[in-house]
């Protein structure tokens, strides 16, 4: 009976191999996000101040969202190796 309630209730759950190679992928979306940035040039029009506060400010935004990401594909690896421990103890 307890085996075909965990069949019916198991939520599917990525494969530990997705969820590391979302980690790699993360990472190579902030690179490519900062080497954008980095390549934006200052229109005369805008004051140099003005420019490199926005630059700054997506640098920040790329490096925090690769951390938001990072740290929910970390929280899935963990839920993961919860759900098998408890998969072995049913």
């Amino acid at each position: 009976m307890l085996g075909s309630g965990k069949a019916l209730h198991a939520p599917a759950r990525p494969a530990v191999e997705e969820v590391e190679a979302l980690a790699l992928a993360v990472d190579q979306k902030e690179r490519a996000r900062v080497e954008v940035v980095a390549r934006l040039r200052r229109s005369p029009a805008v004051p140099n101040e003005l420019f490199y506060i926005t630059q700054e400010m997506h640098r920040a935004l790329a490096g925090f969202q690769c951390r938001e990401q990072k740290r929910d594909a970390a929280r899935l690896l963990e839920l993961e190796a919860l759900h098998a421990f408890f998969d072995d103890l049913i």
